[in-house]
């Protein structure tokens, strides 16, 4: 599996408000061949805002600043804020 960092020059490949937003934050999205996965600045698998993983064929993953969790528990967390 062949890593793909997005760089500025990418931003066709993504939503360009979402990943102009990921850099500003220190955060990162890195593509690989059958899933993408977003980190926060210290490089844990991270997103606040739907699933860090994201599988191209199949569910995807939520984590918070490395820890993983179901669905259920994103929403429910999201909903406490």
């Amino acid at each position: 599996m062949a890593l793909k960092k997005f760089e500025s020059n990418d931003l066709d490949e993504l939503d360009k408000l979402t990943q102009a937003e990921y850099r500003l934050a220190g955060e990162s999205i890195e593509e690989f061949e059958e899933f993408r996965v977003y980190k926060d600045e210290h490089g844990l698998i991270h997103r606040d805002d739907g699933p860090a993983v994201e599988w191209f064929s199949g569910p995807h993953e939520y984590w918070i600043h490395g820890k993983p969790m179901s669905e259920e528990e994103f929403n429910r967390r999201k909903s406490d804020d």
